[in-house]
């Protein structure tokens, strides 16, 4: 309420005093006009005129000035200026007056309940408090981007690390083939081998008859000496 009517007062002397000093330049110019259309007539007639243009276009220059100085005077001296220019200057230092003390009030009341709800002990801990909020702010953004380049790392390191137990695996499964594959190809070499093997059994087969006959040689000579008997 006490800024609206502040403002109402500031608005109304504004605008009187527009007003008055509206009515008084307006009033100055139709006097200059009158001067004016007056000294433009009387030249003009001068003009015409023949020998006696020169007096009369100064008795004209004379009446313009008698009409300029009554114009000035009611000017100045108008009553209804005056008193408009008056009350014009008495409300705007009403308006002024009421706008300081206005602004004195706000201020004692702002400061009593500043005092009542303890903001003025309470004013360098939140500004500390507010110090502390911007600090942990900028310490946050520096942590999120710290964490993005570390998901990054990690994004990284982790497909390494699965790109190695890849190739551990391969490389498990290469080696448990290995021994198999192997045997395959010596099999056939063991038997090859064998084969000189039975040839020797076979080789002594043929050698042990040939032993058995020689004692029937000797046999055949007994045979023969017991018939000589």
């Amino acid at each position: 309420m006490a800024k609206t009517k502040k403002a109402t007062a500031a608005k109304i002397g504004a605008q009187i005093e527009a007003q008055g000093k509206d009515v008084a330049h307006k009033i100055w110019l139709a006097g200059v006009g009158a001067y004016g259309r007056a000294y433009t007539e009387a030249r003009d007639g001068a003009l015409k005129l023949n020998a006696g243009t020169s007096e009369v276009f100064e008795d004209l220059v004379k009446r313009g000035e008698v009409i300029e100085g009554e114009v000035l005077t009611r000017l100045s001296s108008n009553e209804r200026l005056s008193s408009a220019g008056a009350r014009v200057a008495k409300v705007a230092g009403a308006a002024n007056r009421l706008q300081k003390k206005q602004r004195e009030r706000l201020e004692d009341r702002m400061t009593r309940m500043r005092a009542a709800l303890g903001f003025g002990k309470k004013t360098s801990k939140v500004d500390a408090l507010h110090a502390k909020i911007d600090h942990l702010e900028e310490e946050i953004a520096d942590l999120r981007n710290e964490t993005v380049a570390s998901k990054a790392k990690a994004a990284d390191q982790s497909v390494a690390d699965r790109l190695a137990q890849l190739t551990g695996e391969i490389e498990a499964i290469a080696k448990a083939n290995a021994p198999k594959t192997s045997t395959k190809k010596t099999a056939p070499k063991k038997r090859a081998a064998k084969k000189p093997a039975a040839k020797k059994a076979i080789a002594k087969k043929a050698a042990a008859p040939k032993k058995a006959t020689a004692p029937k040689a000797a046999e055949k000579p007994a045979d023969t000496a017991s018939k000589a008997a």
